[in-house]
């Protein structure tokens, strides 16, 4: 690029208006940008409403092989009557 096409920072020449419209045009883009993301997280919200959700009712019956049993446990604490009458854990006594 030649001395003549260059003024400042600016370069005058081909694809110079160009440049300026795609400039332009990118600047409203990021202006309409905080609009947009406002107005797509209100209907986001307002279509997850759970006051507006359709809920129907299924019910399902497990088959055996859904059912799978892990461990079993007992747990067991003796209890006996304290001096006053009244059941506690023997352990306390």
């Amino acid at each position: 690029m030649s001395d003549f096409e260059k003024l400042g920072a600016f370069y005058i020449g081909r694809g110079y208006d160009a440049r300026q419209d795609a400039l332009a045009a990118r600047t409203a883009e990021r202006e309409e940008l905080p609009r947009r993301i406002d107005q797509e997280a209100t209907d986001l919200t307002s279509s997850l409403d759970a006051n507006q959700m359709a809920l129907t009712r299924l019910r399902i019956a497990p088959r055996k092989s859904d059912i799978a049993i892990g461990r079993i446990a007992i747990a067991w604490e003796p209890w006996r009557a304290g001096a006053d009458g009244l059941p506690r854990p023997a352990s306390v006594l």
